[in-house]
């Protein structure tokens, strides 16, 4: 038996359903772990469940994660951070992401960095984060 170890911070839904996962999956994914790494949290790590038990927890993250857009979680970011998000989310099981068109929209944003210190990106000693005009 092989068991599978996830993050559920990081993870999609689907995986919590025994689902099989795509090339949507990690997308969703790398945009679950930008918006961390940007915001310094995530609005489902807060667990204040009552049995406080793993499947609760699934539940809980799940139905967070439904409750928020890519854009609402991206909100007050470059837009592009947010629409990672919803791209990946709008997929097909089996469509190939469009690479070379999001590797265009962040590589055009980054004519606009800006570097933050620790005290703006808590996880970060320093982090270039790409905003847009």
């Amino acid at each position: 038996m092989v068991r599978s170890t996830f993050t559920l911070l990081f993870n999609l839904f689907t995986i919590y359903m025994s689902i099989d996962s795509s090339w949507r999956d990690d997308l969703e994914s790398l945009a679950y772990t930008l918006l961390f790494l940007l915001l310094g949290n995530l609005p489902w790590q807060q667990y204040k469940g009552q049995s406080g038990t793993r499947a609760g927890y699934i539940k809980h993250v799940r139905e967070k994660k439904r409750q928020w857009s890519g854009r609402r979680l991206g909100q007050g970011l470059a837009k592009e951070f947010g629409e990672l998000l919803d791209y990946a989310r709008a997929l097909e099981f089996d469509a190939k992401p469009d690479y070379k068109g999001l590797s265009a929209g962040f590589q055009r944003l980054a004519g606009n960095s800006v570097v933050l210190d620790c005290r703006e990106a808590p996880l970060l000693l320093q982090l270039v984060v790409l905003t847009s005009d």
